[in-house]
């Protein structure tokens, strides 16, 4: 990490992660998976999982990702490993078929959205600090139960703020939270209460709360709607690409918003996110700027511009 990585789970400085490679010998997949501790996630037993996937694959390297990813859901692997693997046939059948994701998935193109950038836990005039010296105008700042002086100043500073809180708050915080005139402010706010909690959704607010943790691979969705106004699609948690254009499409049917996100993913994660941008009506693509040892190019996010890749598949390369 390029520095310490604060959430309400903890505070992180570096993360391990395992490159997945499918290929013929001229063409060459990427996927990625990041191990997260409090996942519950073991590096050893990732590797394990994926050598268990490499026995079967190593003969249906030319099938179609969608008929892959099936096969892939009668393995007992972590959505983790499916995802990594899942994006690596993408990238790979894109490349040999000379065809972008986007043109594979009849994704239009679309005016880019603009990512936010995290700021991690710490006091408020901190946040403030690093938000203003930031060259990204939209900011995600993360919070625990410390939020009031972040929100009474962040109008000061001429960005679009999002708070994140991790499922920190409880339901009373939560309620005072929407009362606050604050609100007005931020363009959204992320998991304010603990994934477990279902607090009924505020119709009389305007403020989109958008599911996090509360929202996983296995989610109800239509239970999701009754709590929140959107969900933030990670391809680690919800298994890849595959199944991520399945909940877009089934999100936008329940009237849900829906944000790509990403763990603290190198580029290689970050541009198999990032062709599902013009889907969404939010990003927070920003994990390849927070690592210091970034090894792929493919789609950028600078500055908060997301520039998808116009090469075939998902258009990944190692340095």
């Amino acid at each position: 990490m390029r520095s310490a990585f604060v959430l309400a789970h903890g505070s992180y400085t570096e993360r391990s992660a395992i490159t997945v490679t499918v290929t013929d010998q001229r063409h060459h997949g990427y996927g990625e998976l990041v191990v997260i501790d409090y996942y519950g996630l073991q590096l050893q037993d990732l590797c394990l999982e994926l050598e268990l996937v490499a026995g079967y694959l190593k003969d249906l390297v030319s099938v179609h990702p969608m008929e892959i990813y099936a096969y892939l859901c009668s393995l007992p692997i972590h959505s983790f490993v499916r995802s990594a693997v899942d994006c690596a046939c993408w990238d790979y059948y894109g490349k040999s078929m000379g065809k972008l994701f986007s043109e594979l998935n009849n994704i239009p193109r679309s005016t880019p959205l603009q990512s936010s950038f995290t700021i991690g836990v710490t006091d408020s005039k901190t946040q403030l600090q690093q938000a203003n010296q930031s060259a990204w105008n939209f900011i995600k700042f993360k919070c625990d139960r410390e939020y009031e002086n972040l929100l009474r100043d962040c109008g000061l500073i001429q960005k679009k703020f999002a708070i994140d809180f991790n499922g920190s708050l409880n339901r009373k915080q939560y309620a005072e939270l929407l009362d606050s005139t604050w609100c007005a402010a931020l363009q959204y706010i992320e998991q304010p209460v603990p994934a477990t909690e279902r607090p009924k959704r505020r119709q009389r607010t305007t403020l989109p709360v958008i599911a996090d943790e509360a929202f996983q691979e296995a989610s109800d969705l239509k239970q999701i709607a009754e709590s929140y106004d959107g969900i933030n699609i990670k391809l680690l948690k919800v298994g890849g690409l595959t199944p991520a254009l399945l909940k877009i499409q089934q999100a936008k049917q329940l009237g849900l918003k829906v944000m790509i996100g990403c763990m603290t993913e190198s580029t290689v994660g970050i541009s198999a996110a990032a062709v599902l941008a013009p889907l969404c009506d939010y990003a927070d693509l920003d994990g390849a700027n927070l690592i210091a040892n970034d090894y792929a190019y493919g789609s950028t996010v600078q500055e908060g511009l997301i520039s998808i890749s116009t090469k075939p598949g998902l258009g990944i390369g190692l340095l």
